[in-house]
């Protein structure tokens, strides 16, 4: 078994969404690959920063 758990602010997510070329390099995991977070459409880059929001 692997878990591969990577922890980021998700401010820095918003930020990114909001201003893409602060974070052009931004990878992220979505449904088993990776993938730069810019290159999402923006209902994608919202789910992503609503999972990363829960707590608990």
């Amino acid at each position: 078994m692997q878990v591969q758990a990577n922890m980021l602010d998700p401010k820095i997510l918003i930020e990114a969404r909001d201003n893409p070329e602060l974070h052009p390099n931004l990878l992220i995991r979505v449904s088993g690959y990776s993938a730069y977070f810019n290159d999402l459409p923006p209902e994608m880059q919202d789910e992503v920063i609503s999972r990363s929001s829960n707590r608990g």
